[in-house]
């Protein structure tokens, strides 16, 4: 009975043990707002995005596990295989991020956001704006 519960007990704390290395993953969700583009795909460092393909304008992926660390990242027209805008940038293991297509496909640009998930204040909401624009227009936004 006593080495019953011993093994029992030893098992239980084995299987709460955590790992011994970080999770070297940030997420990532990718929206193509590239007015006038057909469909794209999202490469990281030259890999496709799962769930990152085939996107049309104004579609997102969904939040994508992506290595952290430096990323080249790539908004590619699908059926012709070309770069439609890429940027490099660092992210950060466990954060999470937004990176938007933006601009017309004569001109596209690449934003890149920091996502705070935190809940809101009780009775209240988050909303957020990006300017996917081009030029320098100012926006602003009222609620």
């Amino acid at each position: 009975m006593i080495v019953s519960l011993s093994v029992l007990a030893l098992v239980s704390f084995a299987a709460c043990k955590k790992s011994d290395s970080p999770s070297n993953t940030a997420n990532v969700m990718f929206v193509n707002g590239t007015a006038g583009t057909p469909n794209v795909d999202v490469t990281a460092n030259s890999t496709k995005v799962p769930s990152g393909t085939n996107l049309a304008f104004l579609k997102g992926s969904g939040y994508q596990s992506v290595t952290a660390g430096t990323q080249n990242i790539a908004f590619v027209i699908t059926s012709l295989g070309t770069p439609l805008k890429s940027a490099s940038t660092s992210f950060v293991a466990g954060s999470h991020y937004s990176v938007f297509a933006g601009g017309i496909i004569t001109n596209p640009s690449i934003v890149i956001t920091t996502d705070d998930l935190t809940a809101p204040a009780s009775g209240s909401a988050k909303i957020r704006f990006i300017n996917l624009s081009n030029d320098s227009l100012s926006e602003t936004a009222n609620v």
